[in-house]
This record gives C-alpha cells, structure tokens and sequence, in this order.
C-alpha cells in the first residue's frame, strides 16, 4: 500500500466516524461541518478517476453541484444534503477548493447548522 492510499484510508475512516457521530443531529456547529469539509476534500483530492468515475470525487449531484466520497450505487440510494435521491452524475468536472460535498447529515439538510 503507498502512502498516499495509506492517507485515503486514514481520511475515511475519519469521514465514516464524523457521518456516523454527527449524522443523525438535529444541530450541529458550523466548525463541525468546517472540518468535515475539508476531510472529504482531502479525500478527493487523493481520489483518482477510473472507469467508473472522474477524478476528484466518486460522484457529483446533477441537482445542486455537491461532491461526495460515498458510492452512490447499490442497493440503497444515497441521498445528496439537497435532499435529493439518486440525481448523481459518475462523470463531471473535477471538483474546486470552493466546492460543497454532501456529508449526509441531517442537521444540513434541515438547515439546523448552528453557527
């Protein structure tokens, strides 16, 4: 394993813990949803594109624009923070500093983010 996919595992395995500590509040920090940013940046910024997907990401929202990490097929649709089911396009552009990723929160799709 090279180090940069040793680093990809670290990041998401940090990303798992802050979807399923965090996931399901109602209320939540800004500083939380700061640093969860950053983290799946990190992620995809370490993701290489394959025959499944573009680089940088393994999707983007076709509604709203967000990246996410999390594979967005199989047996259980994955809900972007848009609110949206299923809207994921597997090619598109490679996502920018500025980009918003879907953590799969609730507390950001209620919009209950507590600044």
């Amino acid at each position: 394993m090279t180090k940069i996919e040793m680093a990809r595992n670290t990041l998401q395995t940090t990303a798992g813990f802050l979807r399923g500590m965090l996931g399901l509040h109602t209320s939540i920090t800004q500083a939380s949803v700061d640093i969860a940013m950053e983290v799946e940046r990190a992620i995809g910024a370490l993701t290489p594109g394959t025959e499944e997907h573009s680089p940088g990401a393994l999707a983007m929202c076709t509604r709203c624009g967000r990246y996410t990490n999390e594979n967005p097929g199989g047996d259980a649709e994955l809900l972007c923070d848009c609110g949206r089911f299923g809207d994921w396009a597997r090619a598109f552009p490679r996502p920018r500093p500025e980009s918003l990723w879907s953590l799969g929160w609730r507390a950001v799709r209620d919009g209950s983010v507590v600044k």
